[in-house]
């Protein structure tokens, strides 16, 4: 009797300890999947670059086939894509390379779909759009999740030596300051609104524009 009890105390161990290990993960969806830079193409012979980070630390990676770009029913944009592929790992960017069917604008009424994935509306701002011919003019520092419930998470893909970094509320007031670029910040206490990165560094200057919900 007593060996029976101790079996089935080990069974149950197992199976929570089971049930913890199967809720640690998920795979990464609109929560996580976030637009951080898009450079349209200046011609329709070019190709149009769409920049996805993915926020989730514990996610696993999810096969799609292909970005799509799609006003109303029309598809304006496509990946070529064969066969299927993996989502964007953890706390990773990548940048997808599309082909456009024609110009157009890139504007909020546009949605971004990760096909045959786990997010059929990429979520992206206006601001990060820019043209391909202005890659070499552009700083680029990328905050994400943008808009925020108050947690940012800053990057910037140039090679670069970071002077400062000050923020800024709507009204120009000095909220924070570093000496480096941070890789996170926190605004979790303030109010909701808008908030304004400046970061200098050795090649120069660029702006951000940070909405805390």
């Amino acid at each position: 009797m007593k060996t029976y009890s101790t079996i089935g105390t080990l069974f149950l161990l197992l199976s929570s300890f089971s049930g913890l290990e199967a809720q640690s993960w998920r795979f990464p969806d609109c929560r996580d999947l976030f637009i951080i830079k898009v450079e349209l193409p200046i011609s329709t012979e070019d190709k149009m670059y769409i920049s996805v980070a993915n926020q989730c630390d514990t996610c696993q990676q999810h096969a799609y086939t292909g970005l799509r770009v799609y006003l109303g029913a029309d598809t304006l944009a496509v990946e070529d894509v064969l066969f299927t592929k993996p989502s964007p790992e953890n706390n990773a960017i990548y940048r997808y390379e599309l082909y456009a069917q024609g110009q157009f604008d890139f504007t909020e009424s546009l949605r971004v779909e990760m096909v045959a994935g786990l997010c059929d509306s990429l979520s992206f701002a206006p601001d990060w759009i820019t043209s391909t011919d202005d890659l070499s003019k552009t700083l680029e520092i990328q905050v994400f999740p943008n808009p925020s419930q108050g947690q940012f998470r800053i990057r910037t893909m140039d090679a670069v030596r970071v002077k400062a970094t000050r923020l800024y509320d709507a009204a120009g007031r000095l909220v924070r300051s570093w000496t480096h670029l941070p890789e996170k910040i926190d605004l979790r206490g303030a109010a909701k609104g808008i908030f304004w990165l400046h970061v200098l560094t050795d090649k120069g200057e660029a702006g951000r524009k940070l909405v805390r919900l």
